[in-house]
């Protein structure tokens, strides 16, 4: 499977996790042309401030039967994105998907949310079996 990450800042955590399940990621492609993409993911917060480049991108990738998901990682506060746009975005609905660490606010933005909880990312945080169990030791 091919996967389409647009994040404006790259996002390896979501990268490195996809590429080992085995899937090709191909970073930051916001035009017309999704040929070969199977799944496209990208930053809520980013589709909210750039809404016309989303609504377009989201008519190519629905045309191409390509699922759109956008991850939020700060739901609930959405960055600082204006009530306003985040109105906008529920009311035109060019998302298949919404991921997010707080399901509070997901069937506003998505008729499929899915529960995308904070993660470690296994290369950078290496944790070994004692490790854990010496956090969970109280003294």
């Amino acid at each position: 499977m091919r996967v389409l990450l647009n994040f404006r800042s790259g996002f390896a955590g979501l990268r490195e996790g996809f590429e080992a399940l085995g899937h090709e990621v191909v970073e930051n492609r916001w035009a017309a042309d999704v040929a070969g993409i199977d799944l496209c993911v990208g930053d809520f917060v980013d589709c909210t401030r750039n809404l016309r480049r989303t609504l377009s991108h989201a008519r190519a990738l629905r045309s191409a039967r390509v699922p759109f998901i956008a991850l939020n990682r700060d739901a609930r506060w959405h960055r600082g994105v204006h009530p306003f746009r985040l109105g906008l975005v529920s009311a035109l609905a060019p998302l298949d998907g919404y991921a997010t660490n707080s399901q509070q606010e997901g069937p506003r933005f998505s008729r499929r949310t899915l529960y995308c909880p904070n993660a470690a990312r296994e290369s950078v945080y290496r944790v070994t079996l004692e490790d854990l169990v010496a956090m969970r030791d109280p003294a």
